[in-house]
C-alpha cells in the first residue's frame, strides 16, 4: 500500500478469488446434491451471500472506493473464521459419518464408492 501497488495487487486478488470461489462452491454444491446433504439449502444460501459480498467488493473496488483493502481482508478473514470451521466442517462430518463405504478398509478413497450399495462394494472388493 505504501509503495502504491495495492490497487494492482487487490485487483489481481479479487479476480483470482472470484474465480476460485465460484469453482470451489459449485463443486461443493454438486457433492452436496449427490450426497443428499440435509443442510443443502442453508449452505447454498451462505455461498450465495459470499458470492454477493465478493461481487460488492469488486464493484466497490473498480468504482474507486477506498477502504477496499480492509473490506477484502475482512471478507476473507470472516469466511475462513466462520464458514469453513462451522458450515464446511458439518458437511465434512456428514460425509465421513455416512454408511456409504466411501473408504476402503485401508483408508484409501474409492472413486464413486459413495454411490454404491454395500453389496456392490463387496463385489468390487471380491468379498461377495
Amino acid at each position: 500500500m505504501v509503495a502504491g501497488k495495492a490497487a494492482n495487487i487487490i485487483a489481481d486478488f479479487l479476480d483470482r478469488l472470484g474465480g476460485l470461489l465460484d469453482d470451489q462452491l459449485a463443486t461443493e454444491e454438486q457433492v452436496m446434491i449427490v450426497s443428499s446433504f440435509p443442510e443443502l439449502e442453508g449452505h447454498v444460501r451462505n455461498h450465495e451471500a459470499a458470492r454477493a459480498e465478493l461481487r460488492k467488493l469488486s464493484q466497490a473496488f473498480y468504482s474507486g472506493s477506498l477502504p477496499i483493502a480492509y473490506d477484502t481482508m475482512r471478507f476473507v478473514r470472516d469466511w475462513v473464521r466462520n464458514h469453513l470451521p462451522e458450515d464446511d466442517c458439518r458437511f465434512a462430518d456428514f460425509l465421513l459419518n455416512r454408511r456409504s463405504n466411501m473408504f476402503t478398509r485401508k483408508g484409501q478413497w474409492r472413486s464413486g464408492a459413495m454411490f454404491e450399495t454395500d453389496e456392490s462394494a463387496q463385489a468390487v472388493n471380491g468379498q461377495a
